[in-house]
């Protein structure tokens, strides 16, 4: 009875680690797109930025050539402004006009007499390419995977701590404990997912929080370990082909994920191997217990 519902048990586990990583897939997806938009948009600033400095120094020195010669005003309006005449404002015998290039951002402020440029002035840097290219929204932190991500957490880490302390008061608490574990990786896996961290080794050690998953993923296991080699010393480990085959996929999942997958089968790993070594030093000490009758 034992060993037929073991299968079923690790299946529905699977099912449920399934979802549980399908969901950290997206989410991380969705961080990767925003990251590299950012990424985009940055270089697409850094190079503004210097080909706007060359393009002003340029357009300094073309209005220089034009300096108190009779047609300035027609050659801007000619060459700058496609032919189109700028708009005048007269103060006394000069007029001022502003011509901001499209492209840049960059504001030119001109002060003519009968059609001379005898005065010009511009105003340039960052600020102005930001205002003609701003910087776009960070999609991953606003989204609706990021809302669920955020629920799922507060909600694991809550469950969790309800279940590992209903697994330390209970002897019989198998799904308690399953349950732990799985409260411990969905909490490690939103924090993993984070879009403030990025899944990288750099991004992993500087993840603080991943830390407390651990330590969640530890102790479930231990406990999880400790609980099933009592239990394992009344029928025995048994394995079939169908038990063997969840349990491949539940690590090609955990492989999949990554870093925090390593850490989960590292831990489960460990897990197995201290309930192994439980079971033996239970099984031992019982066949050396004298025999009555």
């Amino acid at each position: 009875m034992m060993g037929q519902r073991m299968p079923r048990r690790l299946t529905v586990l699977t099912l449920v680690l399934a979802v549980i990583l399908a969901g950290a897939w997206y989410k991380e997806r969705e961080n990767r797109r925003d990251w590299e938009t950012q990424t985009a948009w940055n270089q697409k600033i850094e190079r503004l930025t210097s080909d706007g400095l060359k393009h002003k120094e340029i357009m300094v020195a073309q209005v220089r050539s034009w300096w108190t010669k009779p047609n300035g005003l027609s050659k801007v309006e000619s060459e700058w402004n496609d032919g189109e005449p700028l708009e005048l404002t007269q103060m006394d015998d000069l007029q001022h006009a502003t011509w901001i290039d499209p492209k840049y951002n960059i504001e030119h402020k001109f002060t003519f007499r009968d059609g001379i440029v005898i005065g010009h002035g511009t105003g340039w840097g960052p600020r102005s390419v930001l205002a003609t290219y701003p910087r776009p929204a960070n999609f991953s932190r606003s989204s609706e995977a990021e809302s669920i991500r955020e629920i799922n957490l507060g909600c694991a880490i809550i469950l969790w701590f309800h279940l590992f302390l209903a697994s330390l008061a209970t002897k019989d608490s198998r799904w308690l404990e399953e349950g732990a574990i799985i409260t411990a990786i969905t909490a490690g896996v939103a924090w993993l997912v984070d879009p403030i961290h990025s899944i990288s080794w750099h991004g992993i050690f500087s993840n603080d929080n991943l830390v407390f998953a651990l330590i969640m993923l530890v102790l479930s296991g231990v406990l999880l370990a400790i609980r099933r080699a009592d239990a394992a010393v009344g029928w025995g480990f048994r394995f079939s082909l169908r038990g063997m085959l969840i349990a491949m996929t539940a690590v090609a999942l955990l492989l999949a994920l990554g870093p925090v997958g390593y850490v989960a089968l590292a831990v489960a790993s460990g897990a197995v191997l201290l309930g192994v070594l439980r079971f033996l030093q239970i099984r031992g000490a019982t066949s050396h217990e004298p025999q009555v009758g």
